[in-house]
């Protein structure tokens, strides 16, 4: 499997995806909500060229890292779009859409080939095709004298609305059904794989272009860091939902209902359900618990109570707004609905808890059984409300 580009080539081969190209004789408009269409359009390329496996990890990758923003078109004052916008974008019109990505992996062919740079999504050429005679794109620019054909293989036998469906989970993990394939990023829409002629000043060449070997496996996650670095991400605020259950009576403890993460910060550390504030939130700390507590665990937040209030400042991390709330009222079974993300989710004991932690996670627990702040109440966690230091010297 070829290596991802780095982060200088990366912005190489964007920065020629321009929209007058790839949009040539197609009717889109060159804004979509608040974002210009090249923008949306450049971000939907980006697994092609790093190993962002889907829908979820794109739109955080992209919030959360500045080059990649820089390398997109995003403005520094410009929030990142949602995974939802991003499905929009895609949704609103399949076709376009699959006729805007095709111009746009020519697009970076071409200055590839200018700059030596090698994409991971360039095959041996030469190899044979099977076509149909509808699945050709062509595209030129005059002022260039550029004219590129783009022949790609038979389209899937899949309703291309299925191309929408993401695999559904069970208790038992993945369901494996033949007609709900997962096509998050939607590269077999593409037609993989691809024959690509280039014709300049009288001089045609000849390309293969195939789909990066990590989105063949999509569910499996890979970390940016060895490729891009850490990142320099931004301050947030997240959220981290304590629900307690009483086993007193037949003789157990309060247990706590706590995950072990796979992926990112923290991994393999033991964690309550809860995560970053998103813009859907709009700021609301209650927003975040009710909507973290749905989609990572299945459960419905009925009522709670905040128990902590910290902001951390670990070495080679972002400032982190992080509140604790105990969780007194909810509904629904615990389920495990992020299998990539997290372990199943498992009560344990509250004076025998699992190690190591995660950090916001031990921080959250430790203030809740120690009482650390008694009077705290949900006027306290608005913007303006002043926030203990917490740092690891502490």
């Amino acid at each position: 499997m070829k290596s991802p580009v780095s982060s200088a080539d990366l912005h190489h081969l964007l920065e020629a995806v321009r929209w007058d190209m790839a949009s040539k004789g197609l009717r889109i408009a060159a804004q979509y909500a608040e974002y210009p269409s090249i923008v949306l359009l450049r971000i939907h390329l980006l697994p092609y060229l790093l190993p962002i496996k889907s829908e979820r990890s794109l739109a955080y990758e992209v919030a959360e890292r500045s080059e990649l923003r820089n390398a997109v078109g995003l403005r520094e004052d410009t929030p990142s779009p949602t995974r939802a916008t991003l499905w929009h974008f895609r949704k609103r019109n399949l076709e376009a859409f699959r006729r805007l990505m095709l111009r746009g992996l020519a697009l970076m062919l071409v200055e590839s080939r200018k700059t030596g740079i090698d994409p991971p999504y360039v095959g041996i050429p030469n190899s044979t095709i099977q076509t149909m005679p509808s699945s050709v794109e062509e595209f030129e620019d005059v002022a260039t004298g550029l004219h590129v054909t783009i022949t790609f293989g038979t389209a899937p036998t899949v309703p291309r609305m299925e191309a929408q469906t993401l695999l559904e989970f069970t208790e038992d993990g993945l369901t494996d059904s033949p007609t709900r394939a997962p096509r998050i990023m939607l590269h077999e829409e593409l037609g993989f794989p691809l024959a690509v002629s280039m014709s300049s000043n009288g001089i045609t060449s000849q390309e293969r272009l195939v789909q990066p070997g990590w989105l063949n496996a999509p569910y499996r996650v890979q970390d940016l860091s060895p490729v891009l670095g850490a990142g320099r991400k931004q301050p947030y605020t997240a959220c981290n939902a304590i629900v307690i259950q009483d086993t007193t009576a037949r003789g157990g403890d309060h247990e706590v209902l706590l995950t072990k993460r796979l992926v990112g910060s923290g991994k393999d550390t033991f964690a309550l359900p809860g995560g970053k504030m998103e813009e859907l939130d709009r700021g609301s700390v209650r927003a975040c618990v009710i909507r973290e507590l749905r989609e990572e665990v299945g459960l419905e937040f009925r009522q709670g109570r905040l128990v902590s209030i910290r902001q951390t400042n670990l070495p080679g991390y972002p400032p982190v707004r992080s509140i604790g709330v105990l969780v007194t009222r909810w509904r629904g079974r615990p389920r495990r609905r992020e299998h990539l993300a997290h372990s199943g989710w498992q009560w344990y004991p509250l004076t025998k808890l699992p190690s190591p932690l995660f950090e916001p996670s031990r921080l959250a627990l430790d203030d809740y059984r120690n009482g650390v702040f008694p009077d705290l109440g949900w006027s306290d966690v608005e913007p303006d409300a002043p926030l203990p230091l917490w740092r690891r010297h502490d």
